[in-house]
């Protein structure tokens, strides 16, 4: 950790000593940039970041959610997007505990910035998208959940490119239908930044409004109706520029707008605080910062009433900023001032109450270096850091929230991990097809039909994701998650050997080919893991390939289909809650060819959900039927050279899928 530096602040020519944070922030990201927008925390008590990464995901920037524990451990990590620019700049839990965000994603057609809305479930997963475009372009920067249950955002508009932008009000419902919109227009740029809604269940919306004549920006502040009609409109400004960034509006009614303002105060740029009456007028206003380039970017309320503030505080002279939070009180009186100024250029771009102070989340980078990562800070009451003992998982680990509690009568839930090794750290042992198989049977449970299970959860886990601590957490977490009603798909599709003693161990793309026992998974130990999960397991192996002669350079004996199938037995008689699976039966080879694209076993998998295995033409695939398809498929594409393997079904002919 760098050293701490104390600076003195001046608010309205009062001195008052800003107390460094004692702990250094925790940073999550990649080797590129990745830049956090919103923070907030769960019913759960746990804490949700958004924003976006270009270290990982698809596309040249994808949206980033990561969830973390109080500890600020990571639980999982969600990344959302196509092959351009996609990003979130909100996100909320809603009242059935699902997970909405908007922001924006450019279209890969047109290049337009398009306005995203998505929702997911609470552990991640895609439940819908909707992008909004209409050969403009659009925004969305803030969301709210209204008090009856549908959802108001705000952003821009903007009919061309390098048109003026107005500033943009929707309203839409839980399966994001637009019910009505609104635009706030006028003559030069308007943008909405945040909204909330009063106690009579108007929305006040706040951002900034530029005139083309003056090149100036003063405040914007707009009533909207609940039904979308505007009530009033007024502007906030003085000589210089003046932006809102964040809006809050108390249980009592009380309205507050933080962002910052280049007319008053200190610097080139200080932090501001304006307190409204319910018309929209002043009833005060407080600026905040030294000499330099201060702001504020977000906000929440403290327990008295009044407002804690996080932005960027940047000395004159200084090439970094510093992340920093202001507490002032009802009157706007600051009560302390904290900023962190070590080795490490931050900014902070939201705030939420804690249970011992607050949370801060923001950006933060370490000094000399150009990438952004996503970064934490907890602070007590009194402003002071105290860290957060946090590990970042690395990408891919999903660690679940503790097991909720459901009813006994409720619908199962579906739990699929699939878990594919086609690029080993060691080339000379790759397969050709087994990252397809783990991607394409995850597809298809994710486009399954609703009606059968109360919610689905997928993860895939190919090549460099499928390490040996990874797939191990993984699997150890979910475990830790499932309903005794649940069903969980597992599926591994990689290399096995047999360690010393004839015990069956698959392996993960990190395994070491001098001593492949210890460094891959022993599958006595996966059934362990597995087996904790009271639900039902259905295991699905295929871990014999036919491959090259470098197979036989691995220290340890290739696995064959005979010990793979004892060890499938021994896991269903120890657990009468799983079913095992197997790609191949006796002496048999599990084949892959590039005709199919696939493995035998993996291609006969995903025809017998597309419908091959609906036999009785109900559109549901059971237990049996996808037993029946897969073993008569695997059969003619091998012309009769692989037989997959069942060795003991203790729970019967259940449902497994969904067709639309």
């Amino acid at each position: 950790m760098g050293t701490a530096v104390r600076h003195l602040l001046f608010v309205n020519a009062c001195i008052w000593a800003a107390s460094s944070l004692y702990a250094q922030p925790y940073l999550y990201g990649g080797p590129e940039d990745d830049r956090p927008s919103v923070l907030i925390k769960s019913a759960q008590g746990d804490y949700l970041m958004a924003g976006y990464t270009h270290s990982y995901g698809s596309g040249k920037s994808d949206l980033w959610m990561l969830r973390l524990d109080t500890d600020g451990d990571e639980r999982w990590r969600d990344y959302e997007g196509g092959t351009e620019n996609d990003w979130a700049n909100d996100l909320l839990e809603t009242d059935q505990g699902n997970l909405l965000l908007v922001g924006a994603k450019i279209n890969a057609q047109s290049k337009h910035r398009q306005a995203w809305i998505l929702l997911t479930n609470r552990v991640g997963n895609f439940l819908w998208s909707h992008e909004l475009n209409n050969n403009d372009e659009r925004e969305l920067k803030s969301v709210i959940q209204l008090r009856s249950g549908d959802f108001a955002a705000v952003g821009l508009i903007r009919s061309q490119p390098k048109a003026a932008a107005d500033a943009w009000v929707i309203c839409f419902n839980k399966s994001g239908d637009i019910l009505w919109e609104k635009i706030i227009g006028g003559y030069g740029q308007q943008q909405a930044n945040s909204l909330a809604e009063t106690p009579e269940g108007n929305m006040l919306v706040a951002g900034y409004q530029q005139s083309d004549t003056v090149n100036k920006a003063d405040v914007l502040l707009a009533m909207i109706s609940r039904t979308g009609e505007e009530i009033w409109r007024k502007k906030w400004g003085k000589s210089g520029n003046e932006v809102a960034n964040k809006v809050l509006i108390s249980r009592e009614g009380e309205m507050t707008v933080v962002g910052w303002t280049s007319s008053e105060g200190n610097g080139s740029l200080d932090g501001l605080i304006i307190r409204l009456q319910t018309d929209g007028t002043e009833k005060w206003h407080q600026t905040y910062g030294g000499a330099g380039k201060d702001a504020f970017y977000g906000a929440c309320f403290t327990p008295e009433g009044g407002v804690v503030a996080t932005g960027q505080y940047q000395p004159v002279g200084s090439p970094d900023p510093a992340c920093w939070l202001v507490n002032a009180d009802q009157l706007g009186k600051p009560r302390w001032s904290s900023f962190f100024n070590g080795d490490l250029a931050a900014i902070g771009k939201s705030v939420v109450a804690d249970a011992n102070g607050w949370a801060v989340a923001g950006e933060g980078r370490k000094k000399g270096k150009d990438d952004f990562d996503y970064m934490l800070q907890r602070v007590d009451f009194r402003g002071k850091g105290t860290g957060w003992l946090s590990t970042q998982v690395a990408p891919g680990v999903t660690k679940l929230p503790p097991r909720p509690v459901v009813s006994a009568n409720a619908l199962p839930a579906l739990w699929v991990t699939t878990v594919g090794v086609s690029e080993f750290q060691e080339s000379a042992y790759n397969l050709k097809y087994a990252n397809q198989d783990a991607f394409a049977l995850k597809f298809e449970f994710d486009n399954m039909a609703p009606g059968m299970f109360r919610e689905v959860n997928t993860l895939c886990l190919a090549d460099d994701q499928a390490s040996r601590a990874r797939v191990t957490y993984v699997l150890d977490s979910i475990a830790a998650l499932v309903q005794p009603q649940d069903l969980w798909v597992i599926y591994f599709s990689t290399h096995g050997v047999l360690d010393d003693l004839g015990n069956l161990v698959l392996l993960p793309h990190d395994f070491d080919p001098n001593h492949p026992e210890e460094t891959g998974w022993q599958f006595a130990d996966l059934s362990l893991t597995w087996g904790k999960a009271p639900a039902r397991k259905l295991v699905l192996l295929d871990a014999c390939h036919s491959g090259g002669s470098s197979q036989n350079w691995l220290s340890a004996s290739l696995a064959n289909p005979a010990s793979l199938n004892a060890a499938a037995t021994t896991a269903a008689v120890k657990d009468g809650r799983i079913t095992v699976m197997t790609s191949s039966s006796s002496e048999e080879y599990s084949y892959e060819q590039s005709a199919w694209g696939h493995s035998a076993f993996g291609l006969a998998l995903v025809e017998a959900l597309r419908g091959g295995a609906d036999y009785n033409g109900d559109r549901k695939i059971s237990l049996y039927e996808m037993n029946l398809y897969v073993i008569e498929r695997v059969q003619a594409l091998t012309q009769g050279r692989q037989h997959p393997y069942t060795p003991i079904n203790l729970f019967g002919n259940i449902p497994i899928y969904q067709m639309r």
